[in-house]
């Protein structure tokens, strides 16, 4: 129990405390996903917050890696946003980009993952990404860092996936140029965030299409309880475009077959009641042609993310008509629950979350 006086400073409410008070360890315990069938494809989304290959995150991607294999019980396919370039944010190229194309690769970051999870318990996941180009942008500026994030870290998407289960088909990073000429009118939507990244699996007989997303950071959003309200959600503009690059996307996908597996997924730094995910994301000509499993999870815990005491979800399983009626969808609470004391090692500041897809008729084991 706290006694002291309600105060309000930076945008926020405060409890400013009058005397000692004692504080208790908490008793919760991180989850592990409900969802552990065997028959069924099971995919999940983390953002492993920057990690790289360096030493500085070897606790971390201990961390990560044991979530992946025990509280998330080694999904068959794992979409990753947050992978940093081999030496992380390490180094210095600004005014030599030759210096920065042995930089650019992050094989080794997953490498390094992929042998932290079997030390864990689990599979020999394989693993691919697309890593960002030294390139021109239109304003004539050379720049290593194309995805954003932190300074020369080059965060970009990943995937790992178990061969043993599902069989890769095709990856294809979703340049300008691969948008455009898949008839998306907003084919710069990502230039100033991470590319998506999409592929194409085979799992029981059955293709499913993934497109893993990053959407536009939040940052220089204001306080939920401050003087401007509505609060101002930094970065809506930005990713309403980005929504309508996916809606597009996706009708690309189903213009020749309505039944098409399709998933739109990642850290999309968004709330589910956004226009963004209602409406831009979902809709096309009225009919909705995605659907957020969001409101398939069990029980009332539906965030990803917790900022300034406020849950959010952040981060999404959108899927196609076909996947959503054989769909089951879980957050797991692993990360964000529980405080940060100095120098303790944190997995990330996002919750995995993770979905099954069960192809015959029978009911899924939970």
């Amino acid at each position: 129990d706290v006694t002291g006086v309600v105060g309000y400073s930076f945008g926020n409410f405060e409890v400013n405390a009058l005397a000692e008070f004692k504080i208790k360890t908490s008793n919760i315990k991180e989850e592990t996903t409900r969802i552990r069938t065997t028959k069924a494809l099971t995919v999940a989304s983390y953002n492993v917050l920057n990690l790289s290959a360096v030493p500085a995150d070897d606790a971390q991607r201990d961390k990560v890696a044991a979530q992946i294999t025990n509280n998330l019980r080694a999904p068959d396919i794992v979409a990753l946003q947050e992978i940093q370039d081999n030496n992380g944010d390490i180094g210095n190229c600004r005014g030599d980009l030759s210096a920065c194309s042995d930089v650019l690769d992050a094989s080794e970051t997953l490498q390094k993952l992929v042998d932290a999870i079997e030390v864990a318990g689990g599979p020999e996941y394989a693993f691919f990404t697309v890593d960002p180009l030294v390139e021109t942008r239109d304003d004539n500026r050379d720049d290593p860092n194309t995805f954003g994030g932190v300074a020369l870290g080059n965060i970009r998407n990943a995937f790992l996936y178990n061969p043993q289960r599902v069989t890769l088909i095709d990856y294809i990073g979703m340049t300008r140029e691969v948008l455009a000429a898949r008839g998306v009118s907003v084919s710069t939507a990502f230039d100033n965030s991470r590319d998506p990244l999409e592929a194409v699996f085979e799992f029981n007989g059955e293709e499913v299409t993934i497109i893993n997303n990053h959407f536009s950071s939040r940052f220089g959003s204001t306080p939920i309880f401050g003087g401007p309200q509505p609060f101002v959600q930094a970065g809506e503009a930005a990713r309403e475009v980005q929504s309508l690059a996916m809606n597009q996307l996706v009708q690309w996908h189903l213009q020749d077959d309505d039944d098409k597996n399709v998933m739109v997924l990642g850290d999309l730094n968004t709330f589910e009641f956004t226009d963004d995910l209602k409406q831009i994301l979902p809709l096309a000509g009225g009919e909705q042609i995605l659907f957020n499993l969001i409101r398939k999870n069990r029980d009332d815990n539906k965030y990803s993310f917790i900022f300034e005491g406020n849950s959010q979800a952040l981060d999404h399983i959108f899927v196609t008509e076909a996947l959503e009626e054989i769909a089951r969808f879980d957050y797991v609470h692993v990360n964000v629950d529980f405080p940060r004391l100095f120098n303790d090692t944190v997995a990330s500041d996002h919750e995995p979350l993770i979905a099954s897809f069960r192809f015959d008729d029978d009911e899924q084991e939970d």
